[in-house]
Protein backbone atom coordinates (compact mmCIF):
# COMPACT_ATOMS: atom_id res chain seq x y z
CA UNK A 1 0.00 0.00 0.00
CA UNK A 2 0.89 3.16 -0.74
CA UNK A 3 -0.13 5.73 1.61
CA UNK A 4 1.49 9.74 1.95
CA UNK A 5 2.39 11.49 5.24
CA UNK A 6 2.79 14.95 5.14
CA UNK A 7 4.17 14.81 1.73
CA UNK A 8 6.37 11.83 2.43
CA UNK A 9 5.39 8.82 0.05
CA UNK A 10 5.04 5.63 1.85
CA UNK A 11 5.49 1.86 0.36
CA UNK A 12 5.79 -0.35 2.81
CA UNK A 13 4.82 -4.38 2.07
CA UNK A 14 5.85 -5.58 5.29
CA UNK A 15 2.81 -5.98 7.91
CA UNK A 16 3.12 -3.40 10.83
CA UNK A 17 5.08 -2.12 12.44
CA UNK A 18 6.65 -1.18 10.22
CA UNK A 19 6.55 2.61 10.44
CA UNK A 20 7.56 5.52 8.55
CA UNK A 21 6.76 8.32 10.86
CA UNK A 22 7.49 12.30 10.53
CA UNK A 23 8.40 12.62 14.79
CA UNK A 24 9.59 16.61 14.97
CA UNK A 25 12.37 18.22 16.95
CA UNK A 26 15.12 15.49 17.33
CA UNK A 27 17.85 15.72 20.33
CA UNK A 28 20.48 17.62 18.96
CA UNK A 29 18.79 19.91 16.35
CA UNK A 30 16.15 22.65 16.49
CA UNK A 31 14.41 21.48 12.97
CA UNK A 32 11.33 19.45 13.37
CA UNK A 33 11.66 17.58 10.21
CA UNK A 34 12.96 14.55 11.59
CA UNK A 35 11.81 11.03 10.33
CA UNK A 36 12.01 7.98 12.21
CA UNK A 37 12.47 4.51 9.94
CA UNK A 38 11.47 1.28 11.95
CA UNK A 39 11.92 -1.20 9.36
CA UNK A 40 11.23 -4.53 11.01
CA UNK A 41 10.60 -7.04 8.51
CA UNK A 42 13.52 -9.24 8.16
CA UNK A 43 11.68 -11.24 5.00
CA UNK A 44 12.31 -10.73 1.76
CA UNK A 45 10.22 -7.41 1.19
CA UNK A 46 10.76 -3.61 -0.49
CA UNK A 47 9.88 -1.29 2.53
CA UNK A 48 10.29 2.71 0.83
CA UNK A 49 9.51 6.31 1.53
CA UNK A 50 10.01 9.20 -0.94
CA UNK A 51 9.71 12.72 -0.97
CA UNK A 52 7.81 14.45 -3.30
CA UNK A 53 9.28 15.01 -6.69
CA UNK A 54 11.08 17.92 -7.24
CA UNK A 55 11.81 19.24 -10.49
CA UNK A 56 15.43 20.95 -10.98
CA UNK A 57 16.99 23.77 -13.13
CA UNK A 58 18.94 22.09 -15.83
CA UNK A 59 22.42 22.04 -14.01
CA UNK A 60 25.54 19.78 -14.70
CA UNK A 61 26.26 19.12 -11.22
CA UNK A 62 23.84 18.45 -8.25
CA UNK A 63 24.45 18.46 -4.66
CA UNK A 64 22.86 17.10 -1.75
CA UNK A 65 23.36 16.44 2.28
CA UNK A 66 21.61 14.90 4.97
CA UNK A 67 21.35 13.50 8.59
CA UNK A 68 21.11 9.92 9.86
CA UNK A 69 21.44 8.47 12.97
CA UNK A 70 20.56 4.85 13.68
CA UNK A 71 19.07 3.65 16.73
CA UNK A 72 20.01 -0.19 16.18
CA UNK A 73 22.80 -1.58 14.37
CA UNK A 74 22.20 -1.98 10.89
CA UNK A 75 22.15 -5.49 9.27
CA UNK A 76 25.21 -7.62 8.43
CA UNK A 77 25.23 -10.60 5.81
CA UNK A 78 24.83 -10.42 2.14
CA UNK A 79 21.33 -8.88 1.23
CA UNK A 80 20.74 -5.98 0.33
CA UNK A 81 20.93 -2.98 2.83
CA UNK A 82 19.50 -0.27 4.13
CA UNK A 83 19.88 2.78 1.15
CA UNK A 84 19.39 6.54 1.58
CA UNK A 85 19.75 8.07 -1.83
CA UNK A 86 18.77 10.70 -4.25
CA UNK A 87 16.53 8.52 -7.40
CA UNK A 88 16.35 10.26 -10.59
CA UNK A 89 13.20 9.16 -12.33
CA UNK A 90 10.79 10.04 -14.72
CA UNK A 91 8.00 7.99 -16.19
CA UNK A 92 9.28 5.25 -13.99
CA UNK A 93 12.33 4.70 -11.71
CA UNK A 94 15.51 5.73 -13.85
CA UNK A 95 18.78 5.92 -11.29
CA UNK A 96 19.41 6.03 -8.21
CA UNK A 97 22.78 7.26 -6.31
CA UNK A 98 23.12 7.22 -2.43
CA UNK A 99 24.59 5.70 0.65
CA UNK A 100 24.25 1.82 2.17
CA UNK A 101 24.47 1.24 5.70
CA UNK A 102 25.83 -2.32 7.07
CA UNK A 103 27.27 -3.57 9.78
CA UNK A 104 30.75 -3.35 8.19
CA UNK A 105 30.79 0.03 7.01
CA UNK A 106 29.05 2.85 4.88
CA UNK A 107 29.12 2.83 1.29
CA UNK A 108 28.37 4.60 -1.62
CA UNK A 109 26.24 3.13 -4.15
CA UNK A 110 24.98 3.62 -8.11
CA UNK A 111 22.10 1.14 -9.08
CA UNK A 112 19.39 1.27 -11.77
CA UNK A 113 19.43 1.53 -15.56
CA UNK A 114 22.11 4.61 -15.39
CA UNK A 115 24.68 2.10 -13.70
CA UNK A 116 27.09 0.77 -13.83
CA UNK A 117 26.11 -0.63 -10.59
CA UNK A 118 28.75 -0.18 -8.24
CA UNK A 119 29.56 0.11 -4.29
CA UNK A 120 32.46 1.82 -2.56
CA UNK A 121 33.55 1.86 1.05
CA UNK A 122 33.31 5.32 2.58
CA UNK A 123 33.41 4.91 6.19
CA UNK A 124 33.21 1.80 9.03
CA UNK A 125 29.71 1.52 10.17
CA UNK A 126 27.32 3.99 11.88
CA UNK A 127 27.89 4.82 15.32
CA UNK A 128 24.99 3.97 17.11
CA UNK A 129 23.36 7.43 18.86
CA UNK A 130 25.35 9.83 16.53
CA UNK A 131 24.31 12.21 13.62
CA UNK A 132 26.97 11.34 10.78
CA UNK A 133 26.50 13.59 7.63
CA UNK A 134 26.15 12.79 4.43
CA UNK A 135 27.32 14.56 1.91
CA UNK A 136 26.41 13.24 -2.17
CA UNK A 137 27.02 15.30 -5.47
CA UNK A 138 26.33 14.35 -8.83
CA UNK A 139 28.73 15.73 -11.93
CA UNK A 140 26.73 14.85 -15.32
CA UNK A 141 29.79 16.07 -17.30
CA UNK A 142 31.67 13.83 -15.62
CA UNK A 143 29.79 10.97 -15.38
CA UNK A 144 30.54 10.80 -11.58
CA UNK A 145 28.40 10.37 -8.37
CA UNK A 146 31.03 11.63 -5.29
CA UNK A 147 30.41 10.95 -1.58
CA UNK A 148 31.29 11.65 1.70
CA UNK A 149 30.56 10.77 5.43
CA UNK A 150 31.07 13.15 8.16
CA UNK A 151 33.57 15.50 6.14
CA UNK A 152 35.95 12.70 5.57
CA UNK A 153 37.94 11.42 1.91
CA UNK A 154 35.47 11.74 -0.43
CA UNK A 155 34.45 8.49 -3.01
CA UNK A 156 33.75 8.24 -6.46
CA UNK A 157 31.86 6.03 -8.46
CA UNK A 158 30.89 6.50 -12.57
CA UNK A 159 27.18 7.03 -13.91
CA UNK A 160 25.93 6.37 -17.33
CA UNK A 161 22.68 9.13 -17.20
CA UNK A 162 19.60 8.05 -18.72
CA UNK A 163 16.27 10.43 -19.45
CA UNK A 164 15.74 13.30 -18.11
CA UNK A 165 18.12 14.96 -15.56
CA UNK A 166 15.91 17.33 -14.07
CA UNK A 167 13.48 14.79 -12.09
CA UNK A 168 15.10 13.88 -8.83
CA UNK A 169 13.43 12.60 -5.42
CA UNK A 170 14.97 11.35 -1.88
CA UNK A 171 14.59 8.10 -1.02
CA UNK A 172 14.63 5.15 1.67
CA UNK A 173 15.18 1.43 -0.01
CA UNK A 174 14.92 -1.51 2.36
CA UNK A 175 14.85 -4.66 0.77
CA UNK A 176 16.18 -8.10 0.17
CA UNK A 177 16.79 -10.33 3.16
CA UNK A 178 17.53 -8.95 6.66
CA UNK A 179 16.99 -5.60 6.45
CA UNK A 180 15.81 -4.89 10.14
CA UNK A 181 17.10 -1.24 10.96
CA UNK A 182 15.80 1.76 13.03
CA UNK A 183 16.96 5.68 12.40
CA UNK A 184 16.25 9.18 12.34
CA UNK A 185 16.93 11.11 9.04
CA UNK A 186 16.82 14.97 9.55
CA UNK A 187 18.19 18.32 7.56
CA UNK A 188 17.82 16.57 3.90
CA UNK A 189 19.20 19.48 1.37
Amino acid sequence: DSVVSIGWIVVSTSPMPSDFAVIGATPGFASATAVRVVDVDSGDVQNRFYSPGLQAPVESYYSWSWYVNFETPPPGGTAVKPRLTIQHFGVGFVNSWGVEFADDGMRLVVTGNGGPAGSVLLNGPPVLGTWHLVELSVDFDADTVTAAIDGGVPASLPIALTGDPTLFRFCYRGEGVGNVATFLVDRVS
